[in-house]
């Protein structure tokens, strides 16, 4: 009775929550989850990604410009992820080696440890880095102290600043990645969060002046963002310029049920279900709720610093523009029954994610999907194969339409592949979970859209992954080589 009660309480159906534990369950006896896609083929340049002729652009540009000038664009950033998994070589090395003796640290790195070398390049290259800038408020000469003193055998300044409480002060791996300083903007650092402002209003600024965002935040760092939100209106804001922020948080009703390693409902320490953010699929009913129309979707870690954002503008132009093309000609054909969006999507490098494909779901209807390596059957060679064969990558790079043709917005969940949730196991307060995690946002929640992928430039694509990502050129500023304003 009382977990009926607590589920009623979040708005999750007790239907919905026996679906999830007969799922985990029926997982965690063993049996085989059928993916819910198979592909066909990956997509291709001339085979389901269109490539961008360059007597297109200024068509698609000035579409572009007339629906911002109108106020029709909005940006919407996932940002309430934490920041703990780009530091996960610093903690790794900090576990093994406690007392932070770098001598020890660098014995392992020239042994070949990964980890170990990572964590000696950061502390060399965090003086050039707008992340030190941080650490250095927090604890006056702690830069020169890990980059400049080679003598000095001693990092455990680096795991207290980035992993432990100090005082008042809240390990910085524990901050959303939004909160996080990613480059300097002239002699000051500037977070994620305030790039993704500075970027947005170079597309999104309409007649007035307004430019208008929506981020999702964990409900723990509400106050903060709201604190950075300020500081970014006193630094960004120009003569007649308004920025129209909004905020949310997952909605308790997405939240999902997990199995603990005896096979029962995980629960808290007084006895109530854990109930768990269920992955960025939840966050469908928060972009559902933006109320947008035309809505460019984006990782709060892919940025790039200021002097690069009029020419990512012009990228976000160009897909924007291909999206209200495509509403405009092809809007009267049968396919309108179904939401838009257009992809922007890389050449392959590498990255780890999804990336663009031609799929047969369950009712045998080929269409273009973005598919992450989860979703493929890693029990089926040929599947795998065709996965490693995807020629592009996925950046999270989205324009897509809230509004059917009459102006009214979409019921999002109608077009929602239930089937492309996934089971995962995860570790979480040091026990280990089997958890539920709903179709993903770009993946299986927008499963039954209209989709066009469109190839756009690599160097649009800037993700900050780990912690030394910051380190590369596309994020640092190459003449930081000394201390700055210290």
């Amino acid at each position: 009775a009382a977990d009926r009660a607590q589920l009623s309480e979040c708005g999750i159906p007790l239907a919905e929550a026996e679906r999830q534990l007969a799922l985990l369950a029926g997982v965690d006896r063993g049996s085989e989850a059928k993916p819910a896609t198979r592909l066909l083929r990956p997509a291709t340049v001339g085979d389901g990604i269109e490539r961008i002729r360059e007597g297109e652009v200024s068509d698609l540009l000035e579409r572009a410009a007339e629906a911002q000038r109108l106020g029709r664009f909005l940006k919407f950033v996932p940002a309430s992820g934490a920041a703990s998994r780009m530091f996960r070589s610093l903690a790794t090395v900090a576990e093994r080696f406690p007392d932070g003796r770098r001598n020890e640290i660098r014995q392992a790195a020239d042994n070949g440890n990964a980890d170990a070398r990572e964590v000696l390049d950061l502390a060399s290259r965090l003086p050039a880095m707008a992340l030190g800038q941080e650490l250095e408020v927090r604890r006056s000469g702690v830069l020169a102290r890990l980059a400049g003193a080679a003598e000095d055998p001693d990092l455990t300044p680096l795991f207290e600043l980035f992993l432990a409480t100090t005082g008042k002060a809240a390990p910085l791996a524990s901050y959303p990645k939004g909160l996080l300083p990613f480059h300097w903007a002239g002699d000051l650092p500037r977070t994620a969060f305030a790039e993704q402002i500075a970027e947005g209003r170079h597309y999104l600024k309409d007649e007035s002046g307004t430019s208008r965002f929506h981020f999702t935040v964990a409900a723990d760092f509400r106050r903060q963002f709201a604190d950075a939100l300020e500081g970014a209106r006193r630094d960004l804001t120009g003569a007649g310029e308004r920025f129209d922020v909004a905020f949310s948080e997952q909605l308790p009703a997405t939240h999902a049920l997990g199995l603990d390693e005896a096979g029962r409902p995980a629960r808290t320490a007084d006895g109530r279900l854990l109930l768990r953010p269920s992955g960025h699929g939840a966050l469908l009913a928060n972009l559902a709720a933006t109320g947008g129309d035309i809505v460019f979707v984006k990782n709060i870690d892919n940025l790039l610093p200021e002097e690069r954002h009029a020419e990512l503008a012009r990228w976000k132009g160009i897909l924007a523009g291909k999206l209200l093309e495509v509403l405009t000609t092809r809007g009267l054909s049968e396919q309108d029954s179904r939401p838009w969006r257009v992809c922007g999507v890389v050449a392959n490098s590498g990255e780890p994610g999804g990336g663009p494909f031609w799929v047969e779901d369950t009712t045998g209807r080929a269409s273009l999907q973005i598919v992450e390596s989860a979703e493929v059957a890693v029990g089926d060679a040929g599947q795998v194969a065709l996965f490693r064969g995807s020629t592009h990558f996925n950046p999270v790079d989205l324009v897509v339409a809230l509004r059917d043709p009459a102006g009214r917005p979409w019921d999002l969940v109608r077009f929602v592949d239930p089937a492309r949730g996934l089971v995962a196991d995860k570790s979480e307060g040091g026990r280990r979970l089997r958890v539920y995690e709903r179709p993903g946002l770009w993946n299986g929640a927008m499963a039954g859209w209209n989709t066009l992928f469109v190839e756009v430039p690599a160097w649009t694509f800037a993700p900050v992954k780990t912690v030394l990502d910051l380190a590369r050129p596309e994020h640092l500023d190459p003449t930081r080589l000394r201390l700055r304003n210290l």
